[in-house]
């Protein structure tokens, strides 16, 4: 299944893209603007820092995705928002990859 990798800077996205390709996945990169259309049960891998994120962690768990948000590790407040919002992991930036290729099955 296709991962989503929501609001993601050149630097997470360069490194999923890459990751993605060696597992064999399918990724694809959306801003946090939306609109969104997951598969039901869908991983999307949400950027916390991204303008908007909030409200697509919301409406990406409504739609049925398996929303991972990942951001920094001592934004403790960002991190409680998108699990409240709907997010149901969040992660420090360095998990990201070890949780991509997991999501990936690689």
């Amino acid at each position: 299944m296709e991962i989503l990798l929501v609001g993601a800077d050149l630097m997470f996205a360069g490194k999923a893209s890459a990751m993605a390709a060696a597992a064999g996945g399918a990724l694809r990169m959306q801003p946090a603007r939306g609109p969104f259309s997951p598969a039901p049960g869908q991983t999307a891998f949400v950027a916390l820092y991204a303008v908007g994120a909030l409200d697509a962690v919301r409406a990406l768990a409504q739609a049925g995705a398996e929303v991972v948000a990942f951001g920094s590790h001592v934004d403790e407040a960002a991190f409680a928002a998108a699990r409240d919002a709907g997010a149901r992991e969040t992660i420090p930036n360095s998990r990201f990859e070890a949780r991509l290729r997991q999501a990936l099955g690689a």
